[in-house]
């Protein structure tokens, strides 16, 4: 949570710079959040940003940029597993439809 609630506030015009970018080039980015929905609500100790602002903030970066954002929650161990997983996943599929595609030419 602590690099979340910093990437969103003072490493956020760094961050902007980034999605711009990556737009701009055609690169499909995601944004993997080691906690729960609740928890980014909840906000963390010693940040002036509420958890409410920052998870509108990953709204309209979903929106604005088409940068999707995806919670895993659990003990530290449990939420990595779960995003290790999804990254699997995801990357297999795309591969897949690389595939079947090569073999439709």
């Amino acid at each position: 949570m602590p690099d979340l609630f910093g990437t969103m506030t003072g490493g956020y015009e760094r961050f902007r710079r980034e999605l711009t970018k990556a737009k701009d080039l055609g690169i499909e980015l995601i944004i993997l959040i080691e906690g729960s929905i609740s928890i980014i609500e909840d906000g963390i100790e010693h940040s002036n940003r509420r958890g409410t602002s920052i998870l509108k903030q990953l709204h309209t970066i979903w929106r604005k940029y088409d940068v999707p954002f995806y919670c895993f929650s659990g003990n530290e161990l449990t939420a990595r597993y779960e995003m290790s997983r999804f990254i699997v996943n995801t990357y297999a599929s795309i591969g897949y439809a690389a595939i079947e595609k090569i073999k439709k030419k």
